[in-house]
This record gives structure tokens, sequence and C-alpha cells, in this order.
């Protein structure tokens, strides 16, 4: 199977709907602090709880560079990257704790092993074999074409040769499937290094390549821990109005909207 500009891969004004990405994983561990076994999911909501913290990584490479201040244009790019590398940094290591939450959520889970060997060829497996047969996380598939875009933009060949996926994936599952070799990259000290643009401004591709993989990351553990909870069609979750007032969801409407911005107290809206 594969997927391609054209797939079914919704094209949503998503990205303004959507709260911030430590706010997701805030809520998300605020969900599985309250689950029916919460001592099953504590070291899913501990590495959560790290990563909704996270507010910015103190980076200075500049001040071992003795070459620094020797010449203007030289200097306006170390300046430039050093602002990049900042940014950068910063979402590698978001990135970090939101798949090492993941992970432990598989461990939880612990599915079985898929057709292809491996931790998560068998969460891919998972998703696809128990997910409910609903529309899934809102903004999903935007985000995975979003992702698509970007490893198009960076080259990435083998990550993109990933979008070519088996029959034991889905497309709620793609997003592990493909973001399981970045991660790898990262791991194994294989991962590239952004640099300046020919402007020497600090942008790159690279820095929206890792938010968006974060978000995706996120957004898998909601469809993992749907897939473990497929009964739950009837199962409700308290929520609270800003009213203070508590209200019912059913679970599965209420874990997919998660990351999803609340509407307005007029519009019977809620907070988590």
């Amino acid at each position: 199977m594969s997927i391609t500009t054209t797939d079914s891969l919704d094209q949503l004004d998503s990205q303004s709907n959507m709260i911030s990405l430590a706010q997701h994983a805030s809520e998300l561990a605020k969900l599985l602090d309250q689950a029916r076994d919460p001592s099953m999911w504590r070291q899913t909501v501990e590495w959560l709880m790290v990563a909704s913290g996270i507010r910015g990584v103190h980076f200075d490479v500049i001040r071992f560079d003795d070459s620094y201040g020797w010449c203007s244009s030289a200097d306006e790019f170390s300046a430039a990257r050093e602002e990049l590398l900042q940014q950068y940094v910063t979402e590698l290591t978001l990135f970090t704790y939101c798949w090492s939450a993941l992970e432990c959520a598989v461990e939880a889970i612990a599915p079985p092993e898929a057709p292809e060997r491996g931790k998560i060829n068998g969460a891919c497996y998972y998703i696809h074999q128990h997910s409910p047969h609903d529309n899934g996380v809102p903004c999903y598939k935007n985000e995975l074409h979003d992702f698509w875009q970007l490893i198009v933009k960076s080259e990435e060949a083998k990550i993109l040769r990933r979008f070519n996926f088996p029959s034991f994936v889905s497309t709620r599952s793609l997003a592990l499937y493909v973001i399981y070799p970045l991660r790898n990259q990262f791991a194994h000290g294989a991962l590239y290094f952004p640099l300046p643009d020919s402007d020497n401004r600090p942008r790159s591709e690279y820095v929206h390549l890792i938010q968006s993989a974060s978000r995706l990351t996120l957004m898998s553990i909601q469809h993992l821990l749907a897939a473990a909870h497929e009964n739950y069609n009837t199962h409700t979750w308290e929520a609270s109005h800003l009213d203070g007032d508590l209200t019912e969801h059913e679970f599965h409407a209420f874990l997919a909207s998660l990351h999803i911005r609340k509407q307005r107290p007029d519009d019977n809206g809620w907070l988590l």
C-alpha cells in the first residue's frame, strides 16, 4: 500500500484548532492518570508530564568559539545558526519525551507481534486491528500530510520510502511507521543538524519536521488508547465546564478531541 498527496488525507484547516504540543501532552497525562488502572500507565504519564513542562533548552555554542568577533559575516552566520539550533534542540528534546511516552504506552499494552517483527510494527498492527470504526483523531490526517510534505522537502529518502507501507499498517498507524526511522536517526547520531537559509535567517524545515513528528506521536498515543479501549463505546468520561459543572462525554469522543481547542462558554464549551 502507499500514500500520496491525493490519498484520503483530509485537507482540514486544523492547525489553529489545536492546543500547543505541551498542553496536548498534559491533557493526555491527565486522562491516563484518571484511568481505571492508573498504575498501568504510570511511566507513560511521567514522560508526558515532563514533556508538558519543557519551555525551552538553554543553548550557547558561541561561548566556546574563539573565532567569534573576527569576521562580521562569519559572526552573522554563527549567531543565526545558534538561534536555529536553539529552536531545533528544544524541539528534539520535546520529541524525545513524547516518543518515550509512546514506547511506555506500547509496553503497557504489550501488543502481539506483527507479521514483521519489532515493537513499533506490533503497535502499528495493534492499532490497525483494534481501532474503533470511527473517524479517528481529528486533524491527524492533515498533520500526516504536512509531515509527508516536509519529508519531501528535506529529501529524507529512507523515511519517504516508508510511506509505501505494508498491509499490517493502516493510515491510522502510519505515523508511527514513518516516524520510527527519524527517531532512530536521532538515537544513533545520524540526524541532520540544520543550517540557516541562504539569507542567514534561522529558518529550516527540520524544525517544523520535528514539531510535526512530536504532534503525530501524541496523536498515535491517542490511537493506541482508542485501540486498547475498543469496547468503551458506551463508557463515559467526566469533564468540567468553565462554570464548574461536570458533564459526561462518550470516552472515544473525549479521547479523540483532547488536542482540539475547546469552545467558548456561550457555545457550551468545556475544559479538561
